[in-house]
């Protein structure tokens, strides 16, 4: 693909180069409007609901209508509220967050066509000038998002993270190519990444068969155990009703602990942890990817084979409980537990809580707009628990059975992650002019 024959600096470090004859606008010249969303309680059935988009509704590229509820809206006038309903063109920009997880930041389009449909206070929307093109800055977006631009106007305070807004529009310049470019570049790059997302779509289809087929046989056994023929009893099991006669049922707290150790300001002699639904994860503090608190005196300290649980935000959450592998430091939003090997194996409690994610069985425990689950009242949940041979003999299964389902499932995420790195590059290469696309087909 060809080059723009002039280039000129732009001056911004993330952007580089950008064609001679483009504009470079400060993000707030080009946004004609914004707005806060509002806070929702659960419906009522003597008030009027709405439909409101809420951060789960969106991922980086499009928005998951089928997903949205509604919501009873409190504490606004009429007008106030008719302010908040979303046009055809409006870009919903995600503000706040929870835990360590990727910055908050991300952006979508509102394209639905679909009328009186208002959004969350988690988020922001911004309406644009006759200057710039809303798909256009959509895109712009994703690109300031995966350089890390926006991440500097990201604060981290109490396990929470707010994007600044103002300031981000305030002081941050993007290329602003004339509008029959922009048109053209629009054009081109929703063909092609509409190509690459449904491409996109189908490997990750391919990856829920084959954890569907994991969780299946991963939930069957830490419920049944492995002899089909074993007497049953009634369980007080989050999972089923029943379970093995000779298992016990016990409560999590006769096998958990907190670990309660807190990093302080040893914080230098600890690798950074995350929990991601690729299991615990380490992070790299020195990439640039992910936002970091200022100091880590409210981080915890976990070893080789504690458990972690994100006790919070479950129903948003991807993942709610990890395996540690190796030592380090988790931030204090999450809650860690040792395990007591003499009752239970860590690896058994592991598969069976993933199942318990799976089908989001804490739900009945959820307390507070956060849907959180308390460590007290964690504690208190009954489970089933084998004798410690027929554990590690579950375990043994559960590694040895799903092994190849893993490797396949590992190469197809590999794949992806591939894509959406191609991906992110043809925006990046569109948005600021690095190719000519004027002349392209679509």
């Amino acid at each position: 693909m060809e080059r723009y024959k002039e280039y000129k600096d732009s001056g911004v470090q993330w952007i580089g180069e950008i064609p001679s004859h483009w504009s470079l606008y400060i993000l707030k010249r080009i946004i004609s409007e914004r707005k806060a969303g509002c806070w929702g309680n659960e419906p009522s059935p003597s008030l009027k609901n709405r439909i409101c988009l809420r951060i789960a509704d969106f991922d980086y590229s499009k928005l998951k209508f089928n997903t949205a509820k509604k919501y009873t809206i409190r504490g606004y006038k009429d007008s106030e509220i008719e302010n908040r309903y979303l046009q055809d063109g409006d870009i919903l920009i995600e503000k706040s967050g929870g835990g360590d997880k990727m910055p908050v930041g991300r952006a979508v389009l509102y394209n639905l066509g679909i009328q009186n449909v208002m959004y969350a206070n988690f988020m922001e929307k911004l309406s644009v000038k006759d200057n710039v093109r809303s798909p256009f800055l959509v895109f712009l977006l994703s690109f300031m998002y995966s350089k890390g631009a926006i991440w500097p106007y990201v604060k981290f305070t109490t396990g929470i993270q707010n994007l600044d807004i103002s300031s981000l529009l305030a002081n941050e310049k993007v290329p602003n190519p004339p509008l029959h470019e922009q048109e053209k570049i629009v054009n081109y790059l929703e063909s092609k990444t509409s190509k690459i997302d449904a491409y996109i779509a189908e490997k990750e289809k391919e990856v829920q068969l084959l954890n569907e087929l994991k969780e299946a046989e991963i939930a069957k056994v830490v419920t049944q155990g492995l002899n089909p023929n074993v007497k049953m009893k009634d369980s007080k099991s989050l999972l089923t009703n029943e379970c093995p006669e000779h298992w016990k049922i016990v409560r999590n707290k006769s096998f958990l602990s907190l670990t309660g150790e807190k990093v302080g300001e040893r914080a230098n002699d600890y690798i950074l942890l995350s929990l991601t639904t690729r299991g615990v994860i380490v992070r790299d503090m020195d990439s640039g990817k992910g936002k970091f608190p200022k100091d880590f005196d409210t981080y915890q300290a976990v070893k080789k084979d504690d458990l972690v649980f994100c006790l919070f935000d479950i129903d948003e959450t991807p993942r709610t409980v990890g395996l540690i592998e190796i030592e380090g430091m988790l931030t204090g939003a999450y809650t860690a537990f040792k395990v007591n090997k003499g009752i239970a194996l860590t690896e058994y409690i592991y598969n069976y809580y993933l199942c318990v994610d799976n089908i989001k069985a804490l739900k009945p425990y959820y307390s507070g707009l956060r849907k959180t689950v308390r460590a007290d009242k964690f504690f208190q949940i009954y489970m089933p628990l084998p004798p410690i041979a027929e554990q590690q003999a579950i375990v043994a299964y559960i590694n040895e059975k799903c092994s190849k389902i893993t490797s396949l499932i590992s190469e197809l995420e590999s794949e992806i992650d591939y894509l959406k790195e191609y991906k992110q590059r043809l925006i990046a290469d569109c948005v600021t002019g690095q190719v000519n696309v004027q002349n392209e087909t679509t």
